[in-house]
C-alpha cells in the first residue's frame, strides 16, 4: 500500500529556516544531501522523526523538494525556490535563500500583527471595564433612580437600558456574541467574497491602506526579486508570487498582470490597472528595470524600500491609535459618570425650586 502522510509535522517556520541554513553549511562542505540529513537528524531528536521520513523518500528515489513538501508544512513559494534550486543546480543558494525569505516573512508578519493586536488588546479591556461598572455600579444606583420623582436624562435612561439588557440576557447575548464569532470566522475561511469585501474597505481607510499596500509591495517585490534570479520568467514567476499572497484582491491582480505579461505586455504597462497596489513611482522604477535589463535589482530594492515605508508607518499607526483609544476610554467613562450625577443633580435643582 502507498504511503500517504497524512499529516505533515508541523516544523515551526524558525525550525525551518535553521534546517536550510544547515544544509547550506554541509553542502558548502562538499557532504551529499543524504549524508547531510542524516547528520541534522541525529543531532536533533526531538525532529528526527520527520527528517527520518525525508530521507527513506530521497532513498526511494523521490526529489528533495518532493521529499520536503511531502512531509513538512511549507509555503508554495519555499517550495518553488527549492525546487528550482534541486532541478537547476543551485540548491545551496536557494536554500540559503529560502532561509531569508522566511526569516523575513516571519520578522514583517509578526510587526503588523503586533501593531493590530495592541489596539484589540486596549478595545477588550475597555470594553470589559465598562461592562465591570455597569455590573457593580448600576444595582446600587438603580433603586435609588428608581425612588426619584423627576424625569430621569437621556443618558441616563439609556445606561439603564444597556444595563438591563445585559442583566436579564447575559447568557444569550454571550452564546449569540460566540456563534457569531464560529459564524464569521467559518465564512472568512471559506469565502473570497467576504475577504474581497473586507480588503476594499481597507483600501478605503487612510492609514490601514498605507499599511496594506506596503506589506503587500514588499511581499511581492522580494519574491519576484529571488524567482527572477533563481531563472523563472516574469510570467511564471508571477503566479508563483500570486500564490503566496494571502490579499484575494492583490492576488487576482497578480494573476491579470501575469497573463498580460505572457501575451506580450510590459511588465510596467501591465500594472498601470493595478495602481491601487503598487502606485506610480513603483511602476516607475519597473519601466526603469525593463528599459535598463536591471529588473532583478529594481525589485529587489524595490522590496527593501516598501520594508522601510512599511515600519515607519506601523510606528505612525502605533502612536496615532493609542491617543485615540485613551480619548475613547475617556469619553466612556465620562459618559457614565455624567449618566450618574445627572439625575442627582437634576433632584437638587427640582427640590430647591420647591
Amino acid at each position: 500500500m502507498k504511503n500517504v502522510t497524512l499529516f505533515k509535522h508541523r516544523l515551526s517556520q524558525s525550525d525551518i529556516a535553521e534546517f536550510f541554513l544547515s544544509l547550506c553549511a554541509f553542502i558548502e562542505t562538499g557532504v551529499s544531501i543524504l549524508e547531510a540529513l542524516k547528520v541534522i537528524s541525529s543531532s536533533q531528536p526531538k525532529h528526527k522523526m520527520t527528517y527520518e521520513k525525508i530521507i527513506n523518500s530521497v532513498q526511494s528515489g523521490k526529489s528533495f523538494a518532493g521529499s520536503l513538501h511531502q512531509e513538512i508544512a511549507m509555503s508554495t513559494m519555499v517550495y518553488q525556490m527549492i525546487k528550482i534550486g534541486e532541478t537547476r543546480g543551485m540548491l545551496r543558494p536557494m536554500l540559503h535563500k529560502a532561509a531569508l525569505y522566511i526569516n523575513k516573512s516571519r520578522s514583517l508578519t509578526s510587526s503588523l500583527v503586533g501593531a493590530f493586536i495592541y489596539p484589540c488588546i486596549i478595545s477588550t479591556g475597555l470594553i470589559g471595564l465598562v461592562v465591570a461598572l455597569m455590573i457593580y455600579m448600576m444595582p446600587q444606583l438603580l433603586p435609588m433612580f428608581s425612588s426619584m420623582n423627576v424625569a430621569l436624562p437621556f443618558s441616563t435612561r439609556l445606561l439603564l437600558w444597556f444595563y438591563k439588557l445585559i442583566a436579564h440576557h447575559f447568557i444569550g447575548l454571550s452564546i449569540f456574541g460566540v456563534c457569531m464569532c464560529i459564524t464569521i470566522s467559518l465564512c472568512w475561511k471559506k469565502s473570497d467574497t467576504l475577504k474581497t469585501i473586507v480588503e476594499r474597505v481597507l483600501l478605503r481607510v487612510p492609514v490601514v491602506s498605507g499599511l496594506f499596500c506596503s506589506y503587500i509591495q514588499q511581499r511581492t517585490f522580494y519574491a519576484l526579486s529571488l524567482l527572477l534570479e533563481s531563472g523563472l520568467i516574469l510570467p511564471d514567476a508571477l503566479n508563483s508570487v500570486a500564490v503566496i499572497i494571502q490579499s484575494i484582491t492583490a492576488r487576482h491582480a497578480l494573476i491579470d498582470i501575469s497573463r498580460r505579461t505572457r501575451l506580450g505586455e510590459s511588465f510596467s504597462h501591465s500594472m498601470l490597472t493595478q495602481g491601487k497596489f503598487f502606485g506610480e513611482k513603483a511602476i516607475a522604477m519597473i519601466r526603469v528595470g525593463e528599459n535598463t535589463g536591471t529588473l532583478i535589482k529594481v525589485t529587489a530594492r524595490m522590496a527593501e524600500d516598501a520594508e522601510r515605508i512599511l515600519e515607519e508607518k506601523i510606528k505612525i499607526f502605533t502612536k496615532l491609535v493609542e491617543p485615540a483609544i485613551m480619548t475613547l476610554l475617556a469619553v466612556c467613562v465620562g459618559f457614565i459618570a455624567v449618566s450618574i450625577i445627572s439625575p442627582m443633580y437634576s433632584l437638587t435643582s427640582h427640590i430647591n425650586a420647591q
